[in-house]
């Protein structure tokens, strides 16, 4: 939808948004074009909570993958939720472990490509470190 009329309507648009909004129209304002809406429209979906299902219907999309297009991830987003992780509070639980029948919790340990299992000194998982001056 890049024919004449859009051209048109983008030019008629940049010649009203200083009186609209009251600041000069940006550059990029007049190369704007539907996908670009599109695509602003998706992501602000996403970010509004807006459910997968109701996004693929509200972008008019048949396969799910062109809707995943569309309304891709905020990365800001994406840093604060794998920050989450990193939180003490969320340590919950060990990383990886591998409980055996004898009570012992495990690891796999990949070093120098040899494998196998070592096991866990509890205290190494914990959030607050044995040796403050190890940490320092």
């Amino acid at each position: 939808m890049n024919n004449s009329g859009w051209k048109a309507a983008r030019e008629r648009a940049a010649e009203r948004y200083p009186e609209e909004l009251g600041r000069p129209c940006p550059q990029g304002f007049r190369r704007i074009r539907v996908h670009d809406l599109k695509h602003t429209f998706g992501y602000r979906l996403r970010a509004a909570g807006v459910s997968f299902e109701d996004r693929k219907t509200l972008l008019g999309h048949k396969a799910s993958h062109v809707t995943t297009h569309y309304s891709a991830a905020d990365i800001e987003t994406l840093i604060l939720l794998a920050e989450k992780v990193c939180e003490l509070a969320s340590r919950k639980s060990p990383a990886l472990s591998i409980v055996r029948a004898g009570g012992a919790s495990q690891v796999p340990e990949i070093i120098g490509g040899k494998g196998g299992t070592r096991t866990l000194d509890p205290g190494i998982m914990s959030a607050e470190p044995k040796n403050r001056a190890l940490t320092a």
